[in-house]
């Protein structure tokens, strides 16, 4: 974060950052105003990737693996088509080759981004079989060509899975390139029926569902986080920690790219 040089020459203020909650990148609701780009509303892309390897036959809780994450995921996907500026799609590994075959290559595209294609997800749920391995790496490498060029959106990466690399890429490596090219934001995973977060914490933001309800209940974070939480908090405060300046113009930059994000100013505090 860079502070422009009026802030800087201001005799009284000494700068405090507070609470950076780094969630998602620049999410245009943390408690500055944005100066650039008000002319047209930011567009949000997620990208579900979806685990359809043989293990998610497994039973777990009340049902199978797979039933209860397409269950819970179309009831997601329900409740984004209420959101305005948002646009979805879906990519799907092992449901094309047998486990045995071991290929890494079975990841695809299902459904690309468009409006209003919520239902043609939940229906692409249901006709899902799972088949074969995991090969996450390649469906993240692969993913970074399921955003189309677009100026003003928000790419974001939902990976819901049962299990962990199974071929030979590197997650992390992949993820932090789509990252540092500013393709994608930082991801989430959803680890379903055990702890995963040693192996993706790299990766991107972990949040664990060991059980069927905690399942769903991370389905609920991850849409918080992306539409309501604030990615940055910013405290102006004189040398006696009181907020009496307002209006100060800010310039925030990728942690990766070293890039110009957004000019923001403060509003009244």
């Amino acid at each position: 974060m860079k502070t422009m040089n009026p802030f800087w020459k201001h005799p009284l203020l000494i700068h405090t950052l507070l609470g950076i909650l780094c969630v998602i990148g620049m999410n245009t609701q943390a408690q500055v105003r944005v100066t650039k780009n008000t002319e047209t509303q930011q567009l949000t892309r997620i990208l579900f990737i979806y685990d359809a390897s043989n293990s998610m036959w497994g039973d777990w809780q009340s049902d199978k693996k797979v039933n209860i994450a397409g269950r819970l995921l179309s009831r997601m996907i329900d409740s984004l088509a209420a959101y305005a500026n948002t646009e979805l799609a879906l990519r799907v590994y092992g449901h094309q080759k047998e486990y045995r075959l071991y290929d890494c290559t079975d990841t695809k595209l299902e459904i690309p981004f468009a409006p209003n294609n919520h239902l043609k997800i939940k229906q692409k749920l249901k006709t899902i079989y799972p088949k074969g391995t995991t090969p996450i790496a390649r469906s993240l490498e692969a993913a970074g060509n399921d955003f189309p060029d677009c100026p003003n959106c928000r790419n974001i990466i939902i990976l819901i899975t049962d299990g962990i690399e199974e071929c030979d890429g590197d997650p992390c490596a992949i993820s932090q390139e789509l990252q540092k090219k500013g393709i994608i934001l930082k991801p989430f995973i959803i680890g379903i029926g055990m702890n995963f977060k040693n192996a993706f914490d790299c990766v991107g933001t972990y949040i664990d569902a060991s059980s069927e309800e905690e399942f769903g209940t991370a389905l609920e974070v991850v849409i918080d986080q992306i539409f309501f939480s604030t990615s940055c908090q910013v405290s102006l405060l004189d040398i006696k920690e009181l907020p009496t300046e307002s209006n100060v113009n800010m310039t925030f930059y990728d942690s990766y790219t070293g890039k110009e994000t957004e000019e923001y100013f403060s509003g009244a505090v």
